[in-house]
């Protein structure tokens, strides 16, 4: 993860939490905080778009970090009312189509008794983390 998405990660580490990547590994930065913190970097981050860039929908449908936060709720709401005002005229005609239906990204969740030590050297280097 940190091979491939290490420069997005960091600037979005550094853009929403104010923590540089340097300091995984040490009590600032653990590697269960950076699950949790990765989590929850919004749609918008470097982050979550290189991931999205990186896993094209096989069924056509899109990535919810595709879309801004306001476009998902407005194309919801408009399903919701497509659906409410079916079903007020008796169910009677088509049945309304969603306009999307979105993916969710993967949660990244820690493992129990994981040896950060073995992490880091699978990881490999990380730039800065010396200058910690």
């Amino acid at each position: 993860m940190l091979r491939r998405y290490g420069r997005e990660l960091e600037a979005d580490l550094q853009r929403y939490y104010g923590i540089h990547i340097g300091h995984l590994g040490t009590r600032r930065l653990t590697f269960r905080r950076l699950l949790v913190l990765m989590n929850g970097l919004p749609s918008e981050s470097s982050f979550v778009a290189a991931q999205a860039a990186d896993m094209p929908s096989s069924s056509g449908t899109p990535n919810a970090s595709e879309w801004p936060l306001t476009d998902q709720l407005l194309v919801h709401v408009i399903d919701v009312l497509q659906w409410a005002n079916w079903q007020r005229g008796g169910g009677k005609g088509r049945k309304p189509t969603p306009i999307a239906t979105f993916t969710r990204r993967k949660v990244l969740k820690p493992e129990r008794g994981v040896d950060t030590r073995a992490i880091l050297d699978r990881v490999g280097p990380v730039d800065g983390l010396d200058k910690v």
